[in-house]
């Protein structure tokens, strides 16, 4: 049976014990302690394992801790997917083993939903953290109006909202959506929110309430596999067609100019010159989408 007031943190893992440690704490900071936790290992090796269950046998003995063979192994989705069959909240909040929540994160999104029954979907803004240099540290301008909430059926078509750590739904709105496409291997959240913002109102805490960890330096992180992630984006465009036909001219040419910049950013994150290189000419070629991004380094400089 879900309980109406339990949220449910799902931590996906895999080889970073140390990290994930962290992840758990934060959750067990929560100023809201309605929560319950459930840890999904993703095949790690035995080391990082029993570590991990160490830890949580320890401190925290009321997490949940699922562990899933090499084997049985079938991706970061699958093994969130898990996590939400699992759970018994009527809300779901996904946390990545490398980043943490500040205190109040899931107290004031749980305020906010609670104010404005039409909302199922909230988010909120983060911190940046690189290569785990605290001095990299950069605050989100989340008070900013191009953070938007409300109705975005449309523009969730057009760019990524945001990340999975920051996000917390109602669990009956990930079910009806049909949970996360185990197909894919980026844009993952993305994808998950495109189809819960046609069924719900989004709403936003305008404060950086996550620390999100940007390791550059990880030849595994699936952000600098830049031909994994150009098969993803076709398949994300063959899979929701129908929606992106119905967007107008303009829309559509700010969505290729997103997808065209975020190719440039993950090719210089995996130092792949050639990736940088189309999607450059890409957008220069692309009359549409490179008047869109003219438009945004104008209005970003005014």
């Amino acid at each position: 049976m879900e309980n109406k007031n339990l949220v449910t943190a799902i931590i996906t893992t895999h080889n970073r014990p140390e990290l994930c440690k962290e992840a758990i704490r934060s959750v067990f900071d929560q100023t809201y302690k309605n929560i319950e936790c459930i840890v999904v290992d993703d095949a790690s090796n035995e080391k990082s394992s029993n570590s991990l269950q160490k830890y949580i046998s320890d401190y925290y003995p009321d997490t949940q801790y699922i562990y899933i063979s090499s084997k049985e192994s079938k991706g970061g989705n699958h093994a969130r997917n898990i996590g939400v069959n699992m759970s018994k909240g009527a809300f779901i909040a996904f946390l990545d083993d490398d980043d943490e929540w500040l205190p109040t994160k899931i107290e004031e999104q749980i305020a906010l939903i609670e104010s404005n029954p039409s909302i199922g979907f909230v988010y909120c803004g983060r911190i940046y953290e690189t290569n785990f240099d605290k001095d990299s540290r950069l605050e989100e301008d989340i008070q900013n109006n191009k953070y938007r909430d409300g109705n975005l059926k449309k523009e969730i078509l057009i760019h990524i909202l945001t990340v999975t750590s920051t996000i917390l739904v109602k669990k009956e709105l990930i079910t009806e959506a049909g949970l996360f496409d185990e197909e894919l291997h980026s844009w993952q959240e993305y994808d998950l929110c495109i189809r819960i913002l046609q069924q719900t109102q989004c709403g936003l805490v305008r404060k950086n309430l996550v620390l999100y960890r940007i390791i550059s330096t990880d030849k595994n992180r699936v952000s600098n596999k830049v031909k994994v992630w150009e098969q993803d984006v076709k398949y994300i465009n063959k899979k929701y067609e129908n929606l992106i036909n119905s967007l107008t001219l303009s829309e559509k040419n700010k969505r290729r100019a997103y997808i065209y910049i975020d190719g440039i950013n993950r090719a210089r994150n995996a130092k792949r010159t050639v990736y940088i290189i189309k999607y450059v000419l890409l957008m220069i070629f692309d009359i549409g989408a490179g008047f869109e991004i003219i438009k945004k380094l104008i209005n970003t400089h005014l």
